[in-house]
């Protein structure tokens, strides 16, 4: 009787991915699944992408921007780990996200996941009117000047933030003339222009001098460090293990279109 009236005596059953799915989309975060494609600049002695690609920015991934290169799914987050290590350059961070994608989603390595309304902070220092230029230029331009040549000023440099879609400036300090720190206002000292910061005449530090921006900015996380695992059950394809790592915009190379797109 006791064996009878227990599951044992049952049909046997299975897990139902849809279950799994309905739940994925009920507690998950909604966003966008951008598809990767590896960047062909390759170098041929290391297999390594090119760091001055124009394409891949150095980064190895090209994001076609297309309807059915980019998809609307959700993922569920089950863990985050950050880790910070001391280095002789400095401090470098590695930080990973374990998340469960949807069992029918098509998700490869080199994908992007950018959650709609995950911000982080931000913190960025700029120089004011720099005069940069370009090294890869530098020893070609030497070498074919001569003492006739009319000398040519090099541009300024644009004074941008490291992520678009800012989504809110907390707080600017610059160094002013003595060398104090200063708090800038924005709408009255400056203006963010998309990425670009524009200071009205006679605001803002000296040529040359720094300032600090304090801002909030989207993320977006790169599937890259693990390949995402394919989980089945009773021959049914079950949601998909993916691990996830943030994107961190460290300078300027890491801008313009990143995370890079390609037409077609």
């Amino acid at each position: 009787m006791l064996f009878r009236n227990t599951i044992l005596q049952q049909s046997i059953f299975h897990l139902n991915p849809e279950e799994f799915d309905a739940e994925i989309i009920s507690h998950g975060t909604h966003g966008k699944l951008r598809h990767g494609v590896i960047c062909p600049c390759q170098r041929i002695e290391t297999g390594a992408p090119r760091i001055n690609c124009p394409s891949c920015r150095g980064v190895g991934w090209l994001y076609p921007d297309g309807d059915s290169d980019t998809c609307e799914t959700y993922m569920l987050s089950s863990g985050r780990t950050v880790n910070a290590k001391l280095r002789a350059a400095g401090m470098l961070k590695e930080g990973q996200e374990q998340s469960m994608a949807l069992s029918k989603a098509q998700i490869m390595r080199g994908d992007l996941w950018q959650p709609c309304g995950e911000v982080q902070g931000v913190q960025q220092f700029i120089r004011h009117d720099l005069q940069q230029v370009d090294t890869n230029r530098l020893r070609d331009t030497i070498r074919r000047q001569s003492h006739t040549d009319t000398v040519k000023i090099p541009a300024v440099r644009v004074e941008k933030l490291l992520y678009p879609d800012v989504t809110k400036i907390e707080v600017v300090y610059y160094e002013n003339a003595e060398g104090v720190a200063t708090r800038a206002r924005e709408g009255v000292d400056f203006q963010l222009v998309g990425r670009e910061i524009q200071w009205a005449p006679g605001a803002g530090p000296p040529p040359g001098k720094g300032y600090t921006c304090r801002y909030w900015a989207p993320t977006s996380y790169l599937v890259e460090d693990m390949l995402p695992s394919w989980t089945e059950e009773g021959g049914q394809k079950m949601p998909w293990k993916v691990t996830l790592r943030r994107l961190d915009r460290i300078q300027e190379a890491d801008i313009a279109q990143y995370p890079p797109q390609v037409n077609g």
